[in-house]
């Protein structure tokens, strides 16, 4: 949200990395607008500022003159977008101005690439005798374990694309959330249609995306919490943070996921008796002909669809 009048500074030209959506609720602004390029890099960048590195130095800079960029004039109910790398400047011109900023991530290939790279390669590393980090011997050039890493890199890429597919966002209950972690029960999520159209079967082995971190939590002797996280550790940048409200009968196989990375359905079912539905939303009873419990395979069919786990059928 925010809050200007008349007489200020303007909002000095620059673009942001998201989309951005802007809901004027008083007064009125002008916005001088110039088309840019979407795929930006780092965060918001002002027109002066200095250059980051030489992609960022080879920015095409706009047009700002008042013939060579668009304006528009937002009054109360007007409501604009702005795609990312876009360049803006603002400026009240009227009364008291109050408006309302809505931003919506957006995640380059490039950036989602690396990312995986990197959380493929820091592991592998972590089994290595030899250091895995830039030496003297790398300033010449590519040194004997940076090569390995980078060949590496091209034998993993897909495979761990696989494994590390972008989490989606999940549907969230009001009662479950709060401004900083967003959260729904199990049941809720099924009534929305979260979860595959997949039917498991025991032999399949799901594994955790290696980009998130799952977490149980119990409540109480019927009610746990599953802590669901995704914060990169190349880039800081958050994808995920949610509490995913279930019955406590699945602690023991949530457990196992979180303890070892992966494992059977059939393991996973061997890890209590699911026999708790949610508070708010209960679950279909179980079949007499099913061979799986029920709420477990309801959550697997939502993390698979989440993007939290990943399916390899061939174990």
């Amino acid at each position: 949200m925010y809050f200007s009048r008349p007489g200020v500074e303007p909002a000095p030209w620059h673009y942001d990395p998201n989309h951005n959506v802007t809901i004027q609720i008083v007064g009125e602004k002008d916005w001088h607008y110039s088309p840019g390029n979407p795929h930006t890099i780092g965060g918001s960048r002002g027109l002066l500022d200095a250059p980051l590195n030489f992609l960022d130095q080879s920015t095409v800079i706009p047009n700002t003159g008042p013939l060579g960029c668009s304006q528009y004039s937002l009054r109360p109910g007007s409501v604009l977008y702005i795609p990312p790398g876009h360049w803006h400047s603002v400026l009240p011109v009227k009364g008291e101005c109050v408006s309302v900023n809505l931003r919506v991530a957006n995640i380059l290939h490039a950036k989602w690439i690396s990312e995986v790279l990197f959380a493929t390669l820091a592991m592998t590393a972590r089994s290595q005798t030899m250091q895995m980090m830039v030496r003297p011997c790398d300033f010449d050039g590519a040194g004997e374990s940076m090569t390995q890493q980078a060949d590496l890199a091209v034998q993993e890429l897909h495979a761990a694309l696989h494994r590390c597919r972008p989490p989606r966002c999940f549907p969230f209950q009001n009662a479950y959330s709060d401004g900083l972690r967003l959260g729904a029960t199990l049941g809720y999520l099924e009534a929305e249609g979260f979860l595959t159209d997949w039917t498991p079967s025991k032999t399949c082995t799901v594994g955790v995306n290696p980009l998130l971190s799952i977490l149980p939590k119990r409540r109480d002797a019927n009610a746990m919490v599953i802590d669901l996280r995704s914060i990169s550790s190349l880039t800081g940048s958050e994808y995920m943070r949610f509490s995913l409200h279930c019955g406590a009968a699945l602690y023991d196989a949530v457990q196992t996921l979180a303890r070892h990375g992966k494992a059977t359905v059939d393991e996973l079912s061997q890890r209590g008796t699911l026999v708790h539905g949610c508070k708010d939303q209960p679950l279909k009873k179980r079949r007499k002909d099913e061979k799986l419990p029920y709420e477990l395979v309801l959550l697997l069919r939502v993390l698979l669809h989440g993007n939290v786990l990943f399916l390899n059928e061939d174990g």
